[in-house]
């Protein structure tokens, strides 16, 4: 059951296997929440616009529904347009995850328009949790996919964990975050591992013969084909023989010089485009590696400062868990200033000294 996304499904699995006695421990509402259905709420109203107008054409164009949003009350801020947005978005497309992603995946356009901030894009966080409550793994596909979209960014969110209770090691937060940093250490796993593929590759092409480039021909007899067996099936000792004769005077035609100037260059140009491509690897690499470590250290300066805002006295252990947890996850792609940062950040602190250098015990070793 754990590992079921929906409480729906959930339940119904503890009453097939369970009985009812266990399906009062599982939340009856699991339905996505949508937070503009109250009539009194001053967004209600637009909500309802927007999400008609989807519902009654498909295609209407994204100018057509910038225009409905532009209709906000005076004083909506940027945020709460974006909340409605989002959710409005969403409430047209909530069949399945992939339903959702394909619904704001077309309206991308105007979710560009609305994310004109951090504050916009925390909101954009926010309301796909609000929305999703109670189904985490459609909530962890949506921001995957939102990343590679880059409507957001890690620098969001870690703007949107701060602004969680206990900050980025709470719950939700930490799991966002640790989500999002394996995600970006699996695709530098993947670039390695082409680029390793890639080496094999023009190892074996700077091996190869030009002939393997030659277009391939069948081979033609030089002689009449052997005549057929008898008709009740027995193959004639001299009709074996004859096929014996014509196989060994089987001939292929030698390549053109044309053909073989041909291979030349289709192999060369092999040889030139695995090259290319190795480069380009090589350059996704490293931009990757960067991004990974810039946001292990925005991480690890986030961890710390949440637990340095936290009383000393009521750290709860899985903060400094997830602090050192971090560490020893990513240890391969600290760096030493890396390193120097956060055990600077530490001593600007000295009452939490001995706490931290405990959750940085692996940071203060690689440092020395």
């Amino acid at each position: 059951c754990c590992a079921l996304s929906t409480p729906g499904r959930v339940r119904s699995s503890l009453e097939r296997y369970g009985g009812r006695s266990l399906v009062d421990l599982v939340p009856i509402n699991n339905a996505p929440q949508y937070s503009f259905n109250d009539t009194d709420h001053p967004l209600h109203a637009l909500g309802r616009s927007i999400i008609d107008a989807i519902m009654q054409d498909r295609e209407i164009s994204d100018e057509q529904l910038m225009e409905i949003i532009q209709g906000a009350p005076a004083g909506t801020s940027q945020a709460e347009i974006t909340s409605l947005v989002v959710q409005s978005l969403m409430e047209t497309g909530n069949a399945s995850t992939s339903h959702c992603i394909a619904v704001l995946q077309k309206r991308i356009a105007i979710l560009r328009a609305v994310l004109t901030d951090n504050i916009a894009r925390a909101a954009l966080i926010t309301n796909i949790h609000l929305y999703w409550k109670f189904s985490p793994a459609v909530v962890s596909a949506l921001q995957n996919t939102l990343l590679s979209w880059q409507l957001i960014s890690m620098d969001d969110v870690i703007v949107w964990s701060q602004s969680q209770p206990l900050g980025i090691t709470s719950h939700d937060s930490w799991c966002l975050v640790r989500s999002l940093l394996d995600r970006m250490a699996l695709r530098i796993e993947r670039i390695q591992q082409d680029i390793i593929d890639n080496q094999a590759e023009q190892n074996r092409l700077a091996a190869s013969e030009v002939s393997e480039f030659l277009p391939k021909k069948e081979e033609i007899p030089s002689s009449a084909p052997a005549p057929k067996a008898e008709e009740n099936g027995e193959a004639d000792m001299e009709s074996g023989a004859s096929a014996a004769e014509v196989a060994s005077e089987m001939t292929t035609t030698e390549p053109s010089e044309e053909e073989i100037v041909s291979a030349q260059n289709a192999r060369a140009a092999a040889i030139q485009q695995a090259s290319e491509k190795a480069i380009k690897m090589q350059s996704a690499l490293e931009s990757s590696q960067q991004l990974l470590v810039s946001a292990v250290q925005t991480v690890l300066v986030a961890s710390v400062q949440s637990v340095i805002a936290q009383s000393p006295s009521a750290i709860p252990e899985r903060s400094l868990t997830a602090v050192h947890s971090l560490c020893r996850r990513f240890f391969g792609v600290i760096t030493k200033s890396t390193a120097a940062d956060i055990k600077g950040l530490a001593q600007q602190i000295p009452e939490h000294a001995d706490i931290l250098q405990v959750s940085l015990n692996a940071l203060a070793q690689y440092c020395s």
